[in-house]
């Protein structure tokens, strides 16, 4: 059986699927100052924004599921001068909430938009990975660094990439990220027990990790409208909400 550090990387280092060799391109620009990115992370992400003009960059319409790290930080470190306005079309999960919905001065959720976060490359997993002695060790080393240096960087709390110190996720819950977090897990009474996947973002979270940027649209979002009935749903699947969990002020870096 494959290792739950295994399962990590997969989810981070590479895509669910590869883009077929028709695929469109995964960003473009609308117009001169708004740029789209619309697909899965990879590397062929920075090839293409390399090959835009984006001088005049305000908005970013966001639509992707996540994936490559590396790809996701060179990304975000091409638009973060910029701080631009950011749409959530529908999806923003991962590496993409992980690193680029940091970098805006607005953030606007449609109504089919919502986010998911589920940690990232920090000491907790490089502990697991060096106790289990898994392949790619000095992979795993490279990306925690980097991710180190991006979210001091570009001044993103530790609780908004759920960072361990010590990897406990799914099996003490809260405890796993603090000091970072506190607050509770918002959990269906019928599902306890259900250990989560994914962390879609709720308000206080929102608000708390990320307090200088202007936030819109989040109570009219799929998010915003979430009942216990759609919970238990997702719960299914492994996602739960980030209830009222949030990045205690001291933790957090004003602008």
């Amino acid at each position: 059986m494959r290792s739950l550090i295994f399962l990590f990387i997969i989810l981070f280092i590479t895509s669910a699927s590869a883009l077929t060799a028709n695929a469109k391109a995964p960003c473009k620009m609308i117009d001169d100052t708004t740029l789209s990115l619309h697909a899965e992370i990879e590397e062929n992400l920075v090839d293409c924004m390399k090959s835009l003009n984006f001088s005049k960059l305000e908005t970013v319409v966001l639509n992707s599921v996540g994936g490559n790290v590396e790809a996701a930080m060179t990304v975000g470190d091409m638009i973060a001068p910029y701080q631009p306005h950011m749409i959530i079309k529908e999806h923003c999960h991962s590496s993409c909430s992980n690193y680029w919905l940091p970098l805006a001065r607005k953030i606007t959720f449609s109504k089919k938009a919502y986010i998911s976060i589920h940690g990232g490359f920090d000491s907790g997993i490089l502990k697991l990975a060096l106790e289990r002695e898994q392949e790619n060790i000095d992979k795993i080393k490279i990306i925690v660094d980097l991710q180190a240096n991006y979210i001091k960087r570009h001044n993103i709390p530790r609780g908004w990439v759920m960072y361990r110190t010590d990897y406990q996720h799914g099996k003490n819950g809260l405890k796993a990220f603090s000091p970072w977090l506190k607050g509770e897990f918002y959990r269906p009474k019928t599902q306890k027990k259900v250990i989560a996947k994914f962390f879609m973002v709720a308000k206080p979270m929102l608000d708390s990790c990320l307090p200088d940027i202007e936030i819109d649209g989040f109570e009219q979002s799929y998010a915003g409208r979430a009942d216990d009935k759609r919970w238990r749903k997702l719960a299914k699947k492994g996602h739960l909400s980030t209830g009222t969990v949030a990045c205690p002020a001291e933790t957090v870096s004003r602008q």
